[in-house]
């Protein structure tokens, strides 16, 4: 099993919000201050398709649990999710060539490598009856390309199995974060889907010239197909370290310190474009194949034509083959599973255990998504905030810009759609 903790130093993950005033009031006897007070998230996928300038793709967050405002757990149902994406609006956003999957299956379709067992996920977000929250993530993930085709398991690119992220924040000196796995597989240069060592220390691993094309297709109207013989992907897989690196939605928040943990998944597709069908007797580079008009690539005259006076016209020579460049653009996904974060206001103190009584309701932030043509989330009870694309990833500048700038000019949101 591979572990990757880190305890978060006082001021080492201070983010830009004022610590308010009165901490003790904020947290109150028996609830927190919604806006300040101790708080933690967990969520079990959320995928980000296309960089800035590539027509099509999107942002699909799936249900996020957020700790109650009163001592007591937030838990994701088994019901509820089983994969990402889970609905048309989802495929609508990030393409259907993609899934990830997690929490139970049935075993004569597994995804997963023999000796997988099926078992449930488990999402959850607390506050302690001590107020302090924490946050876990727990499931096997396999992440899947339908374009393979055959059994579940051929279109199963990697496999986690017994991935698991933790959060802890009990006071602001003594934040704690874990990412872990107990195992892992890839496919490797032969197309087999192997095990590989999970990263150490917060390092990474990466794949190169995997066999797996793009989970979408540039111009959606007029598809460029990818041609699968010369198309690979670059995978990278490493533990989030840092709060901008979760796919979120804009309820979810930092404080003055903040733990963070979960496995990040980026895959670069290189795509190289099949040549279109050439017309109907038209020369091609590879082939030199004849114009009309022409016999074996040489130009023809009509009996008789350009001859006077007895002379000949002289034969054009034929055009010269010319290999042309085939279009090539990549594909960026990126991939959090597991995402969690706990955080703390300045100046933050525990109560005494029990003393902050019980009885919290559990909370969840629901799934959203955004398209190329709409940003897409929120109910409409929650009038007068942004829409989910806009504020997806809060202060993730990094991030933020791909899950935005999709190349078409986003509507403005006319119906909320949300999965629930």
């Amino acid at each position: 099993m591979s572990r990757f903790v880190t305890k978060v130093a006082a001021g080492t993950a201070v983010f830009a919000l004022a610590a308010a005033p009165g901490v003790a009031g904020a947290q109150g006897a028996t609830t927190v201050d919604d806006k300040t007070g101790p708080v933690s998230y967990a969520n079990i996928a959320a995928v980000e398709v296309g960089p800035a300038g590539q027509s099509g793709g999107g942002t699909v967050v799936s249900e996020t649990q957020k700790s109650p405002s009163r001592p007591g757990s937030s838990q994701l149902a088994q019901d509820q999710r089983k994969a990402v994406p889970n609905t048309d609006g989802e495929r609508e956003s990030m393409g259907s060539n993609y899934s990830v999957t997690f929490g139970r299956f049935d075993a004569a379709a597994s995804p997963y490598p023999e000796g997988v067992a099926s078992k449930d996920h488990a999402v959850i977000a607390t506050l302690r009856d001590t107020t302090v929250p924490t946050a876990s993530a727990e499931s096997n993930y396999a992440f899947q390309d339908f374009t393979r085709g055959g059994t579940p398991l051929n279109q199963t690119v990697l496999a986690f199995q017994g991935a698991k992220s933790a959060v802890e924040c009990p006071s602001n000196t003594a934040a704690t974060a874990a990412t872990t796995a107990s195992k892992l597989w890839i496919r490797d240069d032969k197309d087999a889907l192997a095990p590989v060592d999970l990263p150490a220390g917060g390092g990474e691993i990466s794949k190169k010239g995997l066999k797996l094309g793009p989970a979408i297709v540039e111009h959606r109207e007029h598809a460029d197909v990818p041609d699968m013989a010369k198309t690979t992907s670059d995978v990278v897989i490493n533990p989030v370290t840092k709060f901008d690196q979760l796919l979120r939605q804009k309820e979810w928040r930092s404080g003055d310190t903040t733990a963070v943990a979960g496995w990040h998944v980026r895959i670069v597709t290189h795509v190289v474009v099949k040549p279109p069908a050439p017309q109907e007797g038209q020369r091609t580079p590879a082939t030199g194949s004849a114009q009309p008009g022409t016999r074996n690539g040489t130009a023809t005259t009509e009996p008789g034509a350009g001859q006077e006076n007895g002379e000949t016209a002289a034969t054009p020579s034929a055009q010269p083959a010319v290999a042309e460049e085939p279009k090539k653009y990549d594909v960026k996904t990126d991939i959090v599973l597991g995402g969690v974060s706990c955080s703390l206001p300045n100046g933050f103190s525990p109560v005494a255990p029990g003393s902050a009584g019980g009885g919290g309701v559990p909370e969840k932030i629901p799934a959203g998504y955004t398209t190329a043509d709409a940003v897409v989330a929120q109910p409409e009870s929650t009038s007068g905030s942004l829409p989910l694309g806009i504020g997806l990833l809060g202060g993730g500048a990094v991030l933020g810009a791909a899950a935005l700038v999709v190349g078409r000019r986003r509507k403005a949101v006319a119906e909320a759609r949300v999965t629930e």
